[in-house]
Protein backbone atom coordinates (compact mmCIF):
# COMPACT_ATOMS: atom_id res chain seq x y z
CA UNK A 1 0.00 0.00 0.00
CA UNK A 2 1.92 3.65 -1.35
CA UNK A 3 1.86 6.26 1.00
CA UNK A 4 -1.20 8.03 -0.81
CA UNK A 5 -3.25 5.29 -0.03
CA UNK A 6 -2.47 5.01 3.54
CA UNK A 7 -3.12 9.04 4.16
CA UNK A 8 -6.69 8.39 2.33
CA UNK A 9 -7.32 5.45 4.54
CA UNK A 10 -6.06 7.20 8.05
CA UNK A 11 -8.34 10.26 6.84
CA UNK A 12 -11.49 8.01 6.78
CA UNK A 13 -11.06 6.82 9.86
CA UNK A 14 -10.43 9.86 11.59
CA UNK A 15 -13.73 10.99 9.82
CA UNK A 16 -15.18 7.70 11.30
CA UNK A 17 -13.71 8.69 14.70
CA UNK A 18 -15.49 12.00 14.61
CA UNK A 19 -18.28 10.81 13.49
CA UNK A 20 -18.61 8.78 16.45
CA UNK A 21 -17.98 11.30 19.37
CA UNK A 22 -20.29 13.81 17.58
CA UNK A 23 -22.69 10.81 17.60
CA UNK A 24 -21.76 10.41 21.25
CA UNK A 25 -22.08 13.86 22.07
CA UNK A 26 -25.39 14.11 20.35
CA UNK A 27 -26.75 11.20 22.86
CA UNK A 28 -25.43 11.96 26.03
CA UNK A 29 -26.65 15.88 25.54
CA UNK A 30 -30.63 14.64 24.51
CA UNK A 31 -30.32 12.45 27.09
CA UNK A 32 -29.28 14.66 29.44
CA UNK A 33 -31.84 17.41 28.33
CA UNK A 34 -34.83 14.30 28.89
CA UNK A 35 -33.47 13.78 32.49
CA UNK A 36 -33.64 17.45 33.22
CA UNK A 37 -36.98 17.81 31.73
CA UNK A 38 -38.20 13.84 33.67
CA UNK A 39 -36.75 14.70 36.75
CA UNK A 40 -38.82 18.72 36.62
CA UNK A 41 -41.72 17.13 36.31
CA UNK A 42 -41.08 15.49 40.00
CA UNK A 43 -43.11 12.80 38.22
CA UNK A 44 -41.78 8.78 38.85
CA UNK A 45 -44.13 7.92 36.00
CA UNK A 46 -45.04 10.86 33.78
CA UNK A 47 -43.80 13.95 32.66
CA UNK A 48 -46.51 15.71 32.85
CA UNK A 49 -49.71 14.74 34.58
CA UNK A 50 -53.43 15.98 35.19
CA UNK A 51 -54.60 15.94 38.75
CA UNK A 52 -57.03 18.07 40.24
CA UNK A 53 -58.86 18.51 43.73
CA UNK A 54 -60.62 20.57 45.44
CA UNK A 55 -59.90 22.76 48.91
CA UNK A 56 -62.41 23.42 51.09
CA UNK A 57 -61.05 27.19 53.62
CA UNK A 58 -57.84 25.42 52.56
CA UNK A 59 -58.10 22.10 53.81
CA UNK A 60 -58.08 19.81 51.02
CA UNK A 61 -61.22 17.67 50.55
CA UNK A 62 -61.08 13.84 50.82
CA UNK A 63 -61.94 12.04 47.19
CA UNK A 64 -61.13 9.45 44.54
CA UNK A 65 -59.28 9.70 41.22
CA UNK A 66 -59.91 7.76 38.38
CA UNK A 67 -58.88 7.96 34.37
CA UNK A 68 -61.11 7.36 31.75
CA UNK A 69 -60.35 7.83 28.41
CA UNK A 70 -58.56 10.61 28.60
CA UNK A 71 -60.01 12.38 31.06
CA UNK A 72 -58.92 12.76 34.93
CA UNK A 73 -62.32 12.34 37.44
CA UNK A 74 -62.22 13.51 40.68
CA UNK A 75 -64.98 12.65 43.21
CA UNK A 76 -65.44 13.88 46.26
CA UNK A 77 -65.89 10.84 48.89
CA UNK A 78 -68.66 12.78 51.25
CA UNK A 79 -70.79 16.54 50.32
CA UNK A 80 -69.33 19.48 51.15
CA UNK A 81 -71.76 20.59 54.38
CA UNK A 82 -73.21 24.03 53.50
CA UNK A 83 -74.06 25.44 57.44
CA UNK A 84 -77.68 27.05 58.04
CA UNK A 85 -78.83 30.48 59.41
CA UNK A 86 -78.81 32.91 56.49
CA UNK A 87 -80.82 32.82 52.99
CA UNK A 88 -77.23 33.75 51.76
CA UNK A 89 -74.68 31.35 52.13
CA UNK A 90 -70.39 31.63 51.37
CA UNK A 91 -69.03 28.52 50.12
CA UNK A 92 -65.38 28.39 50.43
CA UNK A 93 -64.82 25.74 47.72
CA UNK A 94 -62.02 25.86 45.08
CA UNK A 95 -61.16 23.60 42.11
CA UNK A 96 -56.89 23.40 42.14
CA UNK A 97 -54.57 21.84 38.69
CA UNK A 98 -51.98 19.59 41.28
CA UNK A 99 -51.32 18.64 38.24
CA UNK A 100 -47.97 19.44 36.39
CA UNK A 101 -49.48 20.76 32.80
CA UNK A 102 -52.49 23.21 31.99
CA UNK A 103 -55.69 21.49 32.12
CA UNK A 104 -59.68 22.18 31.08
CA UNK A 105 -62.50 21.31 33.98
CA UNK A 106 -65.81 20.27 34.37
CA UNK A 107 -67.55 20.35 37.37
CA UNK A 108 -70.66 18.61 37.29
CA UNK A 109 -72.95 20.28 40.33
CA UNK A 110 -75.69 18.23 42.90
CA UNK A 111 -76.74 20.38 45.97
CA UNK A 112 -79.34 18.45 48.20
CA UNK A 113 -81.21 18.54 51.52
CA UNK A 114 -82.19 16.11 53.64
CA UNK A 115 -85.94 16.01 54.54
CA UNK A 116 -86.32 13.50 57.41
CA UNK A 117 -84.17 10.07 56.52
CA UNK A 118 -85.06 11.15 52.94
CA UNK A 119 -82.35 13.04 50.19
CA UNK A 120 -84.10 15.91 48.01
CA UNK A 121 -82.47 17.43 45.50
CA UNK A 122 -82.44 21.36 45.16
CA UNK A 123 -83.42 22.71 42.11
CA UNK A 124 -80.79 24.91 40.76
CA UNK A 125 -82.69 28.61 39.54
CA UNK A 126 -81.33 31.31 37.76
CA UNK A 127 -83.24 33.90 39.55
CA UNK A 128 -83.57 34.61 43.31
CA UNK A 129 -85.60 31.56 45.08
CA UNK A 130 -88.88 32.17 46.71
CA UNK A 131 -89.83 28.66 47.76
CA UNK A 132 -88.68 25.73 48.88
CA UNK A 133 -86.28 23.33 47.67
CA UNK A 134 -84.66 26.47 45.22
CA UNK A 135 -81.63 27.75 45.33
CA UNK A 136 -79.34 30.14 42.96
CA UNK A 137 -75.76 29.78 42.39
CA UNK A 138 -73.03 32.82 42.09
CA UNK A 139 -70.23 31.35 40.17
CA UNK A 140 -66.91 33.42 38.11
CA UNK A 141 -65.61 32.45 34.25
CA UNK A 142 -67.94 29.54 34.58
CA UNK A 143 -69.77 28.34 31.22
CA UNK A 144 -73.16 26.57 32.72
CA UNK A 145 -75.20 24.05 30.72
CA UNK A 146 -77.54 22.93 33.09
CA UNK A 147 -80.89 21.25 30.61
CA UNK A 148 -82.88 23.90 31.64
CA UNK A 149 -83.43 27.11 33.78
CA UNK A 150 -84.83 24.79 36.58
CA UNK A 151 -82.70 21.55 37.17
CA UNK A 152 -81.90 19.23 40.17
CA UNK A 153 -77.72 19.56 38.87
CA UNK A 154 -75.63 19.76 35.74
CA UNK A 155 -72.16 20.80 34.13
CA UNK A 156 -70.01 23.84 34.33
CA UNK A 157 -67.42 24.24 32.41
CA UNK A 158 -64.22 26.81 33.72
CA UNK A 159 -63.72 29.31 30.49
CA UNK A 160 -60.48 29.31 30.96
CA UNK A 161 -57.29 27.17 31.29
CA UNK A 162 -56.25 25.94 34.50
CA UNK A 163 -52.48 26.47 35.14
CA UNK A 164 -50.74 23.90 37.69
CA UNK A 165 -50.89 25.26 41.11
CA UNK A 166 -47.31 24.79 41.31
CA UNK A 167 -44.84 26.61 39.52
CA UNK A 168 -41.58 25.70 39.16
CA UNK A 169 -38.13 27.04 37.66
CA UNK A 170 -35.10 25.56 37.79
CA UNK A 171 -31.86 27.35 38.03
CA UNK A 172 -28.45 25.27 38.05
CA UNK A 173 -30.53 21.97 38.19
CA UNK A 174 -32.21 23.43 41.58
CA UNK A 175 -35.88 23.23 41.81
CA UNK A 176 -37.79 26.40 43.09
CA UNK A 177 -41.30 26.03 43.71
CA UNK A 178 -43.83 29.29 44.14
CA UNK A 179 -47.68 29.23 44.21
CA UNK A 180 -49.41 30.15 40.64
CA UNK A 181 -52.75 32.07 41.64
CA UNK A 182 -53.99 30.96 38.14
CA UNK A 183 -54.06 27.40 39.23
CA UNK A 184 -56.98 27.11 41.45
CA UNK A 185 -60.47 28.44 40.97
CA UNK A 186 -63.83 29.48 42.64
CA UNK A 187 -66.10 26.55 42.16
CA UNK A 188 -69.00 28.16 43.44
CA UNK A 189 -68.50 31.72 45.23
CA UNK A 190 -72.06 31.63 47.04
CA UNK A 191 -75.47 29.83 47.14
CA UNK A 192 -78.21 31.75 47.96
CA UNK A 193 -81.62 29.34 49.63
CA UNK A 194 -85.57 30.62 49.70
CA UNK A 195 -86.49 32.74 52.88
CA UNK A 196 -88.59 29.33 53.91
CA UNK A 197 -85.42 27.45 53.78
CA UNK A 198 -82.61 29.67 55.62
CA UNK A 199 -82.46 27.42 58.49
CA UNK A 200 -82.18 24.37 56.65
CA UNK A 201 -78.45 22.89 55.82
CA UNK A 202 -77.35 21.84 52.10
CA UNK A 203 -75.22 19.88 51.07
CA UNK A 204 -72.79 19.70 47.61
CA UNK A 205 -71.69 17.07 45.78
CA UNK A 206 -68.97 18.15 43.36
CA UNK A 207 -67.21 16.11 40.61
CA UNK A 208 -64.39 17.13 38.86
CA UNK A 209 -63.51 16.27 34.98
CA UNK A 210 -60.31 17.37 34.02
CA UNK A 211 -58.20 17.04 30.48
CA UNK A 212 -55.06 18.19 29.15
CA UNK A 213 -54.95 21.75 27.67
CA UNK A 214 -54.23 21.57 23.72
CA UNK A 215 -54.34 24.61 21.82
CA UNK A 216 -56.80 25.63 19.74
CA UNK A 217 -58.70 22.28 19.13
CA UNK A 218 -61.63 22.85 21.97
CA UNK A 219 -63.02 25.86 20.12
CA UNK A 220 -66.22 27.85 18.51
CA UNK A 221 -67.29 27.35 14.94
CA UNK A 222 -64.79 29.68 13.13
CA UNK A 223 -62.21 29.83 10.73
CA UNK A 224 -64.52 29.01 7.59
CA UNK A 225 -66.55 26.20 9.45
CA UNK A 226 -70.40 26.92 9.22
CA UNK A 227 -71.77 24.48 11.57
CA UNK A 228 -70.52 22.45 14.71
CA UNK A 229 -70.78 19.85 12.64
CA UNK A 230 -67.50 20.86 11.15
CA UNK A 231 -65.63 20.00 14.26
CA UNK A 232 -64.58 16.30 14.78
CA UNK A 233 -66.08 14.70 17.86
CA UNK A 234 -62.32 13.72 19.05
CA UNK A 235 -62.03 17.13 19.39
CA UNK A 236 -63.88 17.51 22.24
CA UNK A 237 -62.76 17.53 25.89
CA UNK A 238 -65.61 15.35 27.40
CA UNK A 239 -67.18 13.38 25.01
CA UNK A 240 -69.71 14.29 22.78
CA UNK A 241 -71.19 17.58 20.99
CA UNK A 242 -74.07 17.37 22.79
CA UNK A 243 -72.79 18.16 26.28
CA UNK A 244 -70.68 21.02 25.55
CA UNK A 245 -71.87 24.82 25.33
CA UNK A 246 -72.50 26.67 22.26
CA UNK A 247 -70.10 29.26 23.00
CA UNK A 248 -66.99 27.52 23.69
CA UNK A 249 -63.99 29.97 24.10
CA UNK A 250 -60.65 29.16 21.90
CA UNK A 251 -57.75 29.50 22.53
CA UNK A 252 -54.49 30.20 20.78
Amino acid sequence: MDIRSKSKLNMVWIALLLLVVLCSCLILSTLSWLIQTYNFSDENSNIGKIEVAIYANGTKVTGTTTVVDGVTRWQCNSPYVVSSGSVLRTLNLKCRNEGTIDAIVRATISIYYMEGTNKSTALIVSTTPTISGTINLDTTNWIKQFPSETVACGYMFFNSRLEPYTSKTINDGTITPSTNANGEISIVNQILVSEAQKDVVFYVDVTLDAVAYSGNIYKKIEDGETTSADIPVYAYPFGTKETLPSTWTAWR
